[in-house]
């Protein structure tokens, strides 16, 4: 859905940001999409792999190949189709990255599934490997590639590769829930949630169960299990979610997803309140984290590590009430520094629904992308810069929808929509971002209360922007209304549309993209 966002190309700042997005290449051409990097980019060979859809055929030979794997340089001439992983229009979807012994491998549905595919040397094109089958979830591990083995739907195995050849991996054990002897392999591996640790694989799987047998009160559900090679033994590591699964529903289990290392720990969202854990590898070091737990916040996703703080998405209950709305804190980005056994929430309350994703480290800083407007869910992208906790906006990303970020080069790219613009000139294609050229807007989200938005006919703001000056601005960048806020309601003469509301106070000016209806 194309739609009309607040472009800060009308303002003074409008060269600026424009110099620092640039399209690296319209794949799709025209307003379709091609989705660069929905599953993933990878570099290698200093060349970005990703897979694209040009479904006009026009820089694929007249062909509409579907979803495949195309590679960049970073340049528009660089930019290319590699090879149709499965005949026809229907996609391969290249996805799970990753080098070994020098040569790049994915996994894409060659039609039969998922296969294991190397590109060749010369990096024109790509085969598939040997009789290597449900390729989900890779990771090394003392020189040989583990996998997920997910081609059969209903159980999912874990899979070793050696570079020749897969197969499933050995079971020399008897995993043991207390007194309770559950025999047989970890018979389903949830695909996407492998983590190499300390020598061992840890992951969420269920037991295996005697398919003559309809009790399934041994069963504990999905729950965190380790496998270690050195011994070829499957163990329960913990049952975070303690009860038996006793429907053949997968209803019992912890859910167990997004495993992390930072420091000396991993750790992961579990549970039906997604609540984050921390685990040194034992039952009783695999715990919630206690600050996080006592701050009252559960909903975690999107973990990310970067100067051995943890990142991530979290919702802590709290609810603000003012005049005309109720801001709470759902999808916001909270830091957890287990040094200072510290949680601090990044973001502001004033959009509900922040979501802050697709991570990146450029240089010394992180950038990610949030949603500034519930209304649009469009993704713009933030910096926080090294030695602050302050996200800033990055201007010129408004008037994108900026999703699945990576460095490369000393740049970021993205999946980029500028659906945002009066005129939209592409779909979802490959943008580019200089970090060099940077203009960074002073969030007033990140300072004070701005609400409700979308608003009609007044504004309510915090007490500590008393006494300031603020400007408002249409979309061409004339001065709409102005003046010195005196109470905690500004009344507003405005018409329908979009606005940028301006206020200065004592540590700068800052900006808060406004919705008239």
């Amino acid at each position: 859905m194309k739609k009309q966002l607040l472009s800060c190309l009308a303002f003074s700042l409008a060269l600026a940001a424009t110099a620092q997005i640039s399209l690296v290449k319209d794949i799709n051409p025209g307003t379709g999409d091609s989705r660069p990097g929905s599953n993933g980019f990878f570099e290698f060979n200093n060349k970005l792999y990703f897979q694209a859809d040009d479904s006009s055929g026009e820089n694929t030979g007249g062909v509409d190949y579907g979803s495949e794997l195309w590679v960049t340089d970073g340049t528009e001439e660089g930019t290319m189709f590699i090879q149709d992983t499965r005949e026809g229009g229907a996609s391969g979807g290249p996805e799970g990255y990753f080098e070994y012994n020098g040569a790049l491998y994915f996994s894409a549905n060659s039609g039969s599934g998922h296969e294991l595919f190397k590109l060749n040397a010369s990096g024109t094109g790509a085969e598939p490997v040997g009789d290597v089958p449900g390729f989900y979830s890779f990771c090394e591990l003392d020189g040989k590639i583990y996998f997920i083995n997910n081609q059969n739907q209903a159980d999912s195995s874990l899979w070793v590769f050696d570079g020749t050849s897969a197969s499933q991996v050995t079971n020399n054990s008897e995993a043991t829930l207390g007194t309770e002897v559950l025999s047989g392999a970890v018979s389903d591996v949830a695909p996407k949630t492998i983590l190499p640790y300390n020598g061992k694989l840890y992951f969420m799987a269920t037991m295996s169960l005697d398919n003559a047998s309809e009790d399934f009160s041994q069963n504990i559900g999905y729950e965190l299990y380790s496998y270690d090679p050195a011994t070829s033994e499957f163990a329960l590591v913990k049952d975070v979610s303690p009860g038996a699964n006793t429907q053949n529903d997968g209803a019992a289990g912890s859910n167990i997803t997004s495993l992390i290392i930072m420091g000396d720990k991993f750790y992961f969202k579990a549970g039906m309140e997604n609540i984050l854990y921390e685990s040194d590898g034992t039952a009783d070091g695999t715990i919630p984290v206690s600050v996080v737990m006592d701050a009252g916040i559960d909903g975690v996703v999107s973990l990310f590590v970067w100067n051995d703080k943890l990142y991530f998405e979290g919702d802590d209950g709290v609810v603000e009430t003012g005049e005309v709305a109720d801001t709470s804190s759902d999808d916001q980005l909270f830091m957890y520094d287990p040094s200072a056994n510290t949680v601090t929430q990044i973001s502001s309350n004033v959009e509900e629904d922040y979501d802050p994703r697709f991570y990146a480290i450029v240089g010394d800083d992180l950038y990610y992308g949030a949603s500034i407007d519930d209304d649009d869910g469009d993704f713009s992208i933030f910096r926080i810069q090294n030695g602050s906790n302050t996200p800033e906006l990055i201007e010129a990303t408004l008037d994108y929808d900026c999703e699945d970020l990576v460095e490369f080069n000393g740049k970021l790219y993205f999946n980029g929509d500028d659906d945002g613009l009066e005129t939209p000139v592409t779909g979802a294609e490959l943008y580019v971002l200089d970090p060099a050229s940077l203009s960074v807007n002073k969030v007033l989200a990140n300072v004070a209360k701005v609400y409700p938005n979308p608003a009609t006919e007044y504004l309510m703001v915090s007490s500590n922007l008393l006494n300031a000056p603020y400007t408002i601005y249409d979309i061409t960048g004339k001065v709409a209304q102005d003046g010195v806020i005196e109470t905690e309601r500004v009344d507003l003469n405005l018409n329908q549309g979009m606005y940028l509301f301006e206020v200065t106070i004592d540590s700068g000016t800052y900006t808060h993209k406004l919705l008239i209806k």
